[in-house]
């Protein structure tokens, strides 16, 4: 399925026939494809499917990670919204997979996410602003254990208490793509400065 629309497709409803089963993504996010599984029965199988269209809210933002890695990034419930318009956080990025996140807010959007990159001592956090000040976002390289919420997110989105570091970085969407480090471990961050603004995430190895 190709979403062409301006707004995520979200909350798939699902009538399968007897013995029908289906697997597939709980959202598809504007501009993107999605691909959906039906198995029913050996001769037919019949399926009625419906999403609800998003509301076109004023700050919005569709986070994408791209897990390059040779291992899963696990997020361990960490993550904080201040809008209750977002779609489904998945839980863990496996290896060579894409996964996106869906948030807007009439006022102001806040997001702070953290996935830990399994079989280390890291976790990647991610924080961002939208708002009529602007758009800005931050990301940094931290050690367990990771703490999510309204304080955290200030705190990590607080230029004046920030130290010039390989591992962290702190931008206006505006400013371009981003290179953060640590260990043989790197984030490509880059936020696009539109209406409906993209965050991209890419994390890899060296």
């Amino acid at each position: 399925m190709t979403n062409l629309l301006d707004s995520v497709l979200t909350d798939p409803q699902y009538y399968l026939w007897s013995d029908s089963k289906i697997s597939g993504p709980s959202k598809v996010d504007e501009g993107f494809s999605e691909a959906f599984s039906f198995k029913g029965h050996s001769s037919y199988c019949f399926v009625l499917c419906s999403f609800a269209i998003s509301r076109d809210l004023r700050f919005s933002c569709t986070i994408e990670i791209v897990n390059c890695l040779s291992v899963p990034l696990r997020n361990r419930n960490r993550w904080y919204c201040n809008s209750e318009n977002n779609t489904f956080l998945s839980m863990e990025i496996l290896p060579l997979h894409r996964e996106s996140f869906f948030a807007s807010d009439q006022t102001n959007l806040k997001v702070m996410i953290s996935y830990e990159i399994i079989s280390t001592d890291l976790n990647l956090v991610i924080g961002l602003k939208l708002g009529p000040g602007g758009k800005s976002f931050a990301a940094a390289f931290v050690r367990f254990p990771v703490v999510t919420g309204k304080k955290k997110l200030e705190k990590l989105m607080d230029e004046n208490q920030w130290k010039i570091h390989d591992y962290k970085t702190i931008l206006k969407a505006s400013e371009g793509m981003k290179l953060i480090a640590i260990r043989n471990i790197r984030a490509e961050i880059c936020m696009t400065d539109e209406e409906r603004s993209v965050l991209k995430i890419r994390i890899f190895a060296v």
